[in-house]
C-alpha cells in the first residue's frame, strides 16, 4: 500500500509542475552553431556554416581553428577571426603595412590573399594612410585587370587632408569585390623623414578608435594589426546547408514560417556552376537562418518596440502587439488563473488518491467520498 500511494504522490506531483509551468511563457535560444558542435572559441561565437571541428562546418573554407582555445583563425588563410554575423559578414585581423623608412625589424605585412575563396573585402572598409610626404596606394591585379587608389597625407600648414590628434591621416575607398592587393609608398617629398604607415580597415571601427583614442591616437602606429570587414557567401544547395530541400525566392514571406531563403544568380571560382544562396530570419525572429531551426522568436517588448506610453506590450511568437492596461490585466488574471486551476484539480486527484483502499495487493473501489461516509467491517 505504501509503495502504492508514494509511486501515485510522485506521478501527480510531475504533472502538476508541469501543468503549472504551461501558464509562464518560456523563451527558447536561438541556435548558433550546428547540435552538438563548439558554437565558441574565446569570446567569439562560431555560427554556422563556419564551425570548429569535423562535420561543424559547409565546407573548408568555412573551418574555424580555435587556438589555445581562445583565438579563432580562418583554417585555410590563416587570419584571426575578430566576429563573424550570419548577416555574410566577418571581421578578422588586417596587418598594418609600413614603409621602408621606419627603422624597424619588423617585416614588412600585406593584407591576405582571399583569391579563389568564398570571401572578398567589403566596401564597408576604408583604406588609410598615416605620414608625410608619400603617396601610399594599393594595387590589385585579380580577376585579370589592374585596379589601384591611394592617397597622400601633406603635413604642412596648407594640408587639406585630416589630422586626429596631431597626426595626419589620409583615406580614400577601395573598389568592389577586391579579393587581393598590395601596398606600396612612392616618396614624394626626399625631405620627409618620417614613418608612413597604411592599412585597410573597417570604417565604423576607425571613427570609434578616433574617437575614444585620447591623445593617443598615434598608438596605431604600434600595431601590427586592426579590424578589417571581409564578405561571405555560399554557393551551396539548401540540401548542403541544411540536410533538406528548403524552399527559396518565395514570392511572399511567409509570416508563420521564421525564416526564409533567396538564390542569386553568378558564380565564383571555387564553386563553377552554383548559384550564391542567403538566408534571412523574418521579422520578428533572431538566431542562425542556416539552421532549421536557428531562428527563434524575438521578444520586441524586451529589445525596443513602438507602443506608446499609455499601452503595454504583449510578446507574440513572430510579432508582439500594443494593449491597453485594462485588456493586460485580464490577460494577466487568466494566465494566474490557469495555474491555479492547475493546482486545485492536482490537490482533487491526489485527495482521491489517498482515500483508495488497498486490499491484498488490488484497489478496490472508490469510497464515497463525497458524502464523507466510511465502511464499518
Amino acid at each position: 500500500m505504501d509503495v502504492v500511494l508514494f509511486l501515485g504522490h510522485i506521478t501527480l506531483f510531475l504533472w502538476c509542475m508541469s501543468s503549472a509551468m504551461l501558464a509562464a511563457p518560456s523563451e527558447a535560444v536561438p541556435l548558433l552553431a550546428k547540435p552538438n558542435c563548439q558554437s565558441r572559441c574565446g569570446d567569439v561565437e562560431i555560427p554556422y556554416p563556419f564551425g570548429i571541428g569535423e562535420g561543424c562546418y559547409i565546407d573548408d573554407w568555412f573551418q574555424i581553428k580555435c587556438v589555445n582555445s581562445t583565438k579563432p583563425f580562418l583554417n585555410i588563410i590563416n587570419l584571426e577571426v575578430l566576429e563573424i554575423s550570419v548577416k555574410g559578414t566577418l571581421n578578422v585581423a588586417n596587418p598594418i603595412t609600413l614603409s621602408s623608412n621606419c627603422n624597424t625589424n619588423k617585416p614588412i605585412l600585406q593584407a591576405a590573399n582571399l583569391e579563389g575563396s568564398p570571401f572578398v573585402f567589403s566596401q564597408k572598409n576604408i583604406f588609410t594612410a598615416m605620414g608625410c610626404g608619400v603617396m601610399a596606394t594599393i594595387t590589385s591585379d585579380s580577376n585579370g585587370s589592374t585596379i589601384s587608389a591611394g592617397c597622400k597625407p601633406e603635413c604642412d600648414n596648407f594640408s587639406t587632408n585630416e589630422k586626429k590628434k596631431g597626426v595626419d591621416f589620409c583615406q580614400t575607398p577601395i573598389p568592389w569585390f577586391l579579393s587581393a592587393f598590395n601596398t606600396s609608398f612612392q616618396v614624394h617629398d626626399s625631405s620627409s623623414s618620417s614613418c608612413n604607415y597604411a592599412f585597410l580597415v573597417d570604417q565604423g571601427w576607425f571613427k570609434w578608435f578616433a574617437r575614444n583614442s585620447i591623445n593617443n591616437f598615434s598608438a596605431i602606429h604600434h600595431m601590427e594589426h586592426v579590424p578589417v570587414m571581409l564578405e561571405w557567401s555560399l554557393y551551396h544547395s539548401t540540401i548542403d546547408v541544411f540536410g533538406a530541400v528548403v524552399e527559396v525566392n518565395p514570392i511572399v514571406v511567409d509570416s508563420e514560417s521564421s525564416f526564409h531563403c533567396r538564390s542569386y544568380g553568378g558564380s565564383s571560382s571555387i564553386y563553377k556552376s552554383s548559384s550564391r544562396l542567403e538566408c534571412s530570419c523574418n521579422a520578428g525572429y533572431k538566431g542562425n537562418p542556416y539552421l532549421l531551426r536557428g531562428c527563434q522568436d524575438e521578444n520586441e517588448c524586451e529589445i525596443g518596440n513602438s507602443c506608446s506610453a499609455d499601452t503595454v506590450c504583449k510578446n507574440h511568437v513572430g510579432y508582439y502587439e500594443c494593449r491597453s492596461p485594462h485588456s493586460t490585466s485580464w490577460v494577466n488574471v487568466l494566465l494566474i488563473g490557469d495555474g491555479i486551476l492547475a493546482v486545485v484539480a492536482c490537490y482533487y486527484f491526489y485527495s482521491l488518491v489517498v482515500h483508495v483502499v488497498v486490499h491484498d495487493g488490488s484497489f478496490l473501489e472508490l469510497q464515497n467520498l463525497s458524502s464523507g461516509e466510511e465502511d464499518n467491517d
